[in-house]
């Protein structure tokens, strides 16, 4: 009867005949947040607590396949505005004052947590600080800078929040007043991939596994395609290695392919996505090789040795290679060296990232904890 009641009060709430109040309202778009927040929502969802999660791209996406949250679940698009906010949205793109008011006289939450991906994610919780809500952003990133343009529209937005969760000590030089809280996903990528048998991930493919093996990520774009085809030129020197390549989802392989048709390297395997994930080609590599992918942190929290491939004259950093706890090659030289020379497991890539653990916990609590009023 409950279910019932709060379908038909949000059937009433799109049609614009009655205002639903919530205790959270989490708005989710990028695959980031998303990914990150989820363990928190589903905690919620199993306290049986008052909550919305607005969705719009990937989030959408994602939640489609959430069964036991459907109920929970709202989309921009099913909220009614005239806007289509799909994975085409961008960064710096934002809805009309029109739009903006629907979702504020249709969802009345006490408090709001959002991602900072988006100029979207800006916008409402202002409109909410306005209409006197508690307003939370979470910095689902590990790095507090970079060029990619996620940063500038982030910056913006964390400004906006009355509170900033973020995921690790590093940042509060750059945002004193930052709350440091962790980040989910890496906790569930390191359950997950340490979960996972060798065995059984090497009985899927057609080919053999030798050691040692690499994994090497794809990603895209032109410097990418450049990081690639040195990579390769460099792989004519690994005959020892078995070396497996993943691509992204946004380019099926097709860069890939290409490349590989001008080598005679039959230890090279592209991985279709059919046979295994990108997580089981990492946890049976001995190395992961990546270029700018965020997964190469993953691997090294997972315990993974990592190096990132950066083509001559291009630049790239991130917190893991700031803080030792991955290598960066342009040369033959360099790739040998640091394929010889594993980094040091001593260490807790989580205490290398001054990332907290117990994060689902950390961030659940931090939201449920504030008393404040406006």
């Amino acid at each position: 009867m409950k279910k019932y009641l709060t379908l038909i009060f949000l059937f009433l709430a799109i049609q614009g005949w009655a205002k639903q109040s919530y205790d959270t309202l989490f708005i989710l778009q990028d695959a980031g947040e998303t990914n990150a927040l989820l363990p928190v929502i589903e905690k919620c969802a199993q306290n049986n607590e008052n909550f919305l999660i607005l969705t719009g791209g990937q989030a959408t996406e994602t939640l489609s396949s959430k069964m036991a949250l459907k109920d929970k679940t709202l989309s921009f698009a099913q909220l009614g505005i005239s806007e289509q906010i799909d994975k085409s949205w961008k960064r710096d793109d934002k809805i009309s004052d029109a739009s903006l008011k629907k979702i504020e006289t249709e969802i009345e939450p006490k408090q709001v947590i959002s991602g900072v991906a988006f100029e979207l994610h800006g916008q409402l919780l202002e409109a909410f600080k306005t209409s006197k809500s508690i307003t939370f952003a979470y910095w689902d990133n590990i790095n507090y800078e970079g060029t990619d343009p996620y940063f500038k529209t982030a910056q913006k937005v964390a400004k906006v929040a009355d509170h900033l969760l973020v995921p690790s000590k590093a940042f509060q030089n750059a945002y004193p007043q930052s709350e440091v809280v962790g980040q989910p996903s890496y906790e569930l990528w390191k359950k997950q991939l340490s979960g996972i048998q060798p065995s059984s991930v090497a009985a899927k493919l057609p080919f053999a596994i030798k050691s040692p093996s690499i994994v090497f990520i794809g990603g895209y774009g032109h410097d990418y395609d450049e990081a690639l085809r040195l990579f390769l030129n460099m792989a004519r020197e690994l005959k020892g290695y078995t070396i497996l390549m993943t691509y992204h989802p946004k380019l099926e392989g097709k860069v890939e392919k290409e490349e590989l048709k001008k080598y005679e390297l039959p230890y090279v395997h592209l991985l279709e996505s059919k046979l295994i994930t990108t997580m089981e080609a990492i946890a049976i590599a001995d190395h992961v090789i990546c270029h700018l992918s965020t997964v190469g942190i993953q691997a090294a929290i997972a315990g993974k040795d990592v190096i990132y491939l950066l083509p001559p004259g291009q630049t790239y950093t991130n917190l893991l290679i700031e803080r030792g706890g991955a290598q960066v090659v342009s040369t033959l030289p360099e790739l040998m060296t640091s394929l010889t020379n594993k980094r040091s497991a001593d260490k807790d890539p989580f205490m290398t990232l001054k990332v907290p653990q117990g994060s689902v916990d950390l961030i659940y609590n931090r939201i449920h904890s504030s008393a404040e009023k406006r």
